[in-house]
């Protein structure tokens, strides 16, 4: 879940903020004054935030903790996705 939008993830990648945002569209401009000429599942734009994913989680982990505060806008939850993945991949095979 993200609130107003799943580009708040992608935001995060970028700077750790909990200024909210009436809509997507709030979000998006601010991702483009960013990342010039950012569109939804660009795959270069999925390249270079790989190198920022420690940032994101950090960042997304601050936000959540922060979640009352701010009624929920805006928030995230693909952090826990991530870090559910990540402890699949770390168990061992029976």
């Amino acid at each position: 879940m993200s609130i107003p939008c799943f580009e708040v993830w992608v935001l995060l990648h970028y700077e750790r903020t909990d200024a909210p945002a009436p809509d997507c569209d709030a979000v998006i401009g601010r991702l483009r004054a960013m990342i010039g000429g950012y569109k939804k599942a660009d795959a270069g734009i999925v390249q270079g935030l790989m190198g920022q994913i420690n940032s994101a989680m950090d960042n997304a982990r601050w936000l959540e903790g922060r979640a009352a505060m701010n009624d929920h806008n805006p928030y995230t939850l693909v952090h826990r996705v991530l870090e559910w993945f990540q402890s699949l991949a770390t168990q061992e095979t029976p």
